[in-house]
């Protein structure tokens, strides 16, 4: 069977997740691929979980981080002690069908250039909304979800390579990760997984995503629905991204995007009586120094020419509303 099929490891991530971790655990021990494990990484709980898990579950191995170390580095946590060929990220706020982890499983054993697969994202309150058909790139570097919103009528049901995979459910190559490094933990929570995912492309590996692979996602559960924790890192980390893994030329040609973009954000952060949006892009700024000796290395040791970069980068959504704008 391991030959067939080789283990793969499952790490979920755990903060104050009592309410939501038995029905998470409960469809990953109900999945059909015969060979894992299953790995909690806990952020530092105070809700009993991890006391339930390890009644319930004796069989998931159980970190225990002592504090909350964010996204990015309580999976990484996990990953490192991963003895899978292959690595699972899963959110607690998920309920992933009983072929998640068997499509994904195919389709990365397809291709040994795909470095992660993704599934198909769905709302928890509405399974036929999508949440994420994988990712697309956009000319200011953020990475947005693909599909957001959009009432599922089977036009994200063909497997195809996307720019990067979503970390809520998705499954790494370990050579892959072993290859470009793991989640980048300065980030803590947001846009870890699409900095991961564009570093992954960087160095020659695919992210494909999987329709056949279907994840419930119970949106807003760690940072609701908006809140300013959640916009300073989001802000904070695209800043860091983008300076991480752009080319200096795409830096220069995409510039006008990035500035709306940080224009918007501003705005929209003062729209809510907020300076949040301002003190990232300070944060970001203040740590430059630690962010350019990353991107030396990143650059140092891509394979891939920015042109194979610049073919995944769409207009972004604001974009036709400047149009109408100019031609007003």
């Amino acid at each position: 069977m391991e030959q067939q099929y080789p283990l793969i490891s499952i790490v979920v991530l755990n903060w104050n997740g009592r309410k939501i971790i038995k029905r998470c655990l409960d469809a990953v021990f109900s999945q059909t691929y015969p060979n894992f494990e299953v790995i909690l990484s806990d952020n530092g709980s105070t809700d009993g979980s991890v006391e339930f898990v390890r009644k319930n579950y004796p069989k998931v191995k159980i970190i225990e981080n002592g504090r909350n170390l964010g996204c990015a580095e309580g999976n990484n946590v996990g990953m490192r002690i991963a003895k899978g060929k292959y690595i699972c990220n899963l959110a607690n706020d998920t309920k992933p069908d009983k072929n998640w982890l068997m499509e994904m499983f195919k389709v990365i054993e397809s291709d040994k250039k795909i470095g992660a697969v993704g599934p198909k994202l769905v709302f928890m309150h509405d399974p036929k909304i999508i949440n994420a058909a994988g990712t697309i790139a956009t000319k200011d570097g953020l990475v947005r979800y693909r599909g957001w919103k959009e009432k599922d009528v089977g036009q994200y049901d063909k497997v195809e390579e996307v720019f990067a995979v979503n970390n809520v459910a998705c499954m790494y190559r370990k050579k892959a990760l072993q290859d470009v490094g793991l989640l980048d933990p300065e980030f803590f929570i947001y846009n870890e997984d699409a900095d991961l995912g564009w570093r992954m492309r960087l160095r020659g590996w695919k992210s494909v995503y999987v329709p056949t692979a279907i994840v419930q996602h119970e949106v807003g559960t760690t940072m609701g629905k908006y809140s300013e924790k959640g916009a300073y890192y989001a802000h904070r980390n695209w800043i860091w991204m983008i300076i991480k893994n752009f080319s200096l030329s795409s830096l220069i040609l995409y510039s006008p995007f990035i500035i709306v973009w940080n224009i918007i954000s501003v705005l929209r952060g003062l729209t809510r009586g907020s300076l949040i949006n301002l003190i990232a892009i300070k944060d970001a700024l203040k740590d430059l120094p630690r962010v350019l000796k990353l991107r030396k290395e990143i650059q140092s040791k891509r394979k891939i020419p920015e042109w194979e970069i610049r073919r995944f980068m769409v207009y972004p959504p604001y974009f036709k509303f400047i149009l109408r704008f100019l031609k007003a």
